[in-house]
């Protein structure tokens, strides 16, 4: 078993935590060619070109200040990363490493009202070096080109957000309940323990499943 340096600052089980993530996760990760999150399966660019489905397009929206507020980020799947931080509870956490497209309006997505749609120039990438994302913040898209000869759409590819698939369940009174499955990836977390909690996961947790 490794052991993790304690510290005088970090004096309950909490604080003590904290430092485990604050330390950074090993350096050995465990890579996947393709993840289900909320049921809805991912694939790497590099897995679905092999495959039927084109399942690697994602969507994230940002959730900063100012400027970064709302923004809507698309790209692409490349790799499917497990890692792992030291300390007990094992703690896990799954990311996603994407290409960006540029997100700046209008010049490297913008809101098309004709179609009710965001639209990405494939041809513009995110400036700054920020890939990695958890991954069940991800929402899955498809990137659709418009047909040749179209005016001024040319470097334009129309978003779609993949449909929530519905499913039927009993709730607690036995009654049949829908429940869309995509519907809450992106609901927001404003306490950081609430988020460590969501997306970091002991051995004995079963999480979403992991295909490979």
């Amino acid at each position: 078993m490794v052991q993790v340096a304690h510290s005088h600052v970090f004096n309950d089980a909490r604080q003590l935590w904290l430092q485990q993530l604050a330390e950074g996760p090993i350096t050995i990760v465990q890579p996947y060619t393709r993840f289900k999150v909320h049921s809805v399966r991912f694939h790497t660019r590099t897995r679905s070109a092999k495959t039927k489905t084109y399942s690697c397009d994602v969507l994230v929206k940002g959730t900063g200040e100012g400027d970064n507020s709302g923004v809507e980020y698309h790209g692409v799947l490349e790799e499917v990363l497990r890692v792992e931080y030291l300390g007990e509870p094992i703690k896990r956490c799954v990311l996603f490493r994407c290409d960006w497209f540029d997100p700046s309006n209008p010049r490297g997505t913008r809101y098309s009202r004709v179609n009710r749609t965001y639209e990405v120039n494939h041809t513009r990438q995110y400036a700054k070096y920020d890939p990695f994302i958890i991954a069940d913040v991800a929402y899955q898209v498809l990137y659709l080109p418009y047909p040749v000869g179209v005016p001024q759409k040319g470097n334009w590819w129309a978003a779609l957000v993949n449909k929530s698939r519905i499913y039927e369940h009993k709730s607690n009174d036995g009654e049949m309940v829908a429940s869309i499955l995509q519907e809450n990836v992106m609901s927001p977390t404003h306490n950081i323990f609430e988020a460590l909690a969501q997306h970091l996961s002991d051995s004995s947790h079963g999480g979403d499943e992991v295909i490979e």
